[in-house]
Order: structure tokens, then C-alpha cells, then sequence
């Protein structure tokens, strides 16, 4: 039987490629891929399937908040992948979402990832500190990231609602510091 990584890759799709345009909305597991290419009915003829490929869709991670010693961690459960994909230690990526609105006032919906990590937790309070993590992003999912090989990207997490507040801009005046407070705030430091 061949493997998939005898295969060379010249184009589209390849396997992460391939489920990003049908899109992952398979159940996770392990599944067959078959391809055929299409030609344009007068030069080129539709070709037939061809031999299957198997691919697996890791589990979606659980995720939770934490708050201790002054720092906010995303924590999630360990997946564990079947032992013949050869991933004892898989590799996870933490993405943030957030919506805002074009010139014309549409709402757009911006992902971006803002980590990757091989551990169970992620500190979200040093991407605050750093500036990437910022509050026009409102939510947060964990996925498995796929080894471009048989194994694609996994399932998105549960999705933790959040909101950085703004920075506070601080002025003194006549000996005294005020500065804009926000609704959300509980205490200033």
C-alpha cells in the first residue's frame, strides 16, 4: 500500500488543505480520503478515484480559565492520539477571536492564532503584557494542530468568553491623578 508521504505535494489539496475547503465538520475519528480530479468535459477527462488515504481529526480539548497568583492560564485536558500516527505529545494552538465592524459599519469576524504550545495550560496574562492579546478579541478555543501528514488539525474546544479591559490612561492635575474608569473594572492598582 502506498503512504501518504510518498506522495509529492504539487498543488492543491493536500490533506489540511483538502478540509479546510470541505471544512472540518467530521465527527472526530479515523476516516478514508478519496480524490478525483475533474477535467473540463472536452480536453480533459474526469480521472477516477483515487486509492484512499487515511486520515485522523483529534478530539476537541476542554478549556477553562484559571486565576491564580496574579495570572491568568488557559488550561485544558490531555488528547491522546492513536498510537500509530506516531504523536505521543501533541501540539496545540490557542486562538483568539474577536468581531469588529468594516468602514461600512458589517461586522467582521477576525481570528488569529496567538499561541502554540506542547503543554496543558497557556498564559494569557504575559500575551496582555506584550500587546497581543488585546480587547478586540472577545473569545478563546484550543484545537490540536495537525501533522501535515495523516493527522489534520482537531476539533475546536469550547469557546471562553472573555473581554480585556482597556488600558487606563492616567494624568495628574494639580497635584492629584485621575484617570478614565471603565465600567467593568472592579479595582485599580
Amino acid at each position: 500500500t502506498a503512504n501518504i508521504d510518498d506522495f509529492q505535494y504539487l498543488g492543491w489539496p493536500t490533506v489540511d488543505n483538502g478540509f479546510d475547503e470541505v471544512g472540518n465538520d467530521l465527527p472526530s475519528g479515523t476516516y478514508n480520503m478519496y480524490l478525483k480530479q475533474f477535467g473540463d468535459n472536452k480536453n480533459y477527462v474526469t480521472s477516477s478515484f483515487g486509492m484512499a488515504q487515511e486520515v485522523y481529526v483529534p478530539y476537541a480539548p476542554k478549556i477553562k480559565m484559571i486565576y491564580e497568583n496574579n495570572s491568568f492560564e488557559l488550561t485544558w485536558n490531555k488528547i491522546t492520539i492513536p498510537a500509530k500516527y506516531g504523536i505521543t505529545n501533541p501540539t496545540y494552538k490557542i486562538i483568539v477571536e474577536g468581531k469588529t465592524e468594516d468602514e461600512q459599519g458589517q461586522e467582521i469576524t477576525s481570528r488569529k492564532i496567538l499561541g502554540t504550545t506542547q503543554e496543558l495550560k497557556f498564559n494569557l496574562t504575559d500575551c496582555i503584557q506584550n500587546g497581543e492579546l488585546t480587547s478586540e478579541f472577545t473569545r478563546i478555543y484550543v484545537f490540536v494542530a495537525g501533522d501535515n501528514s495523516k493527522v489534520i488539525n482537531g476539533k475546536l474546544s469550547n469557546s471562553i468568553e472573555m473581554k480585556v479591559l482597556d488600558e487606563t490612561k492616567a494624568y495628574v492635575s494639580n497635584g492629584e491623578m485621575y484617570w478614565n474608569s471603565q465600567e467593568s473594572a472592579t479595582e485599580y492598582e
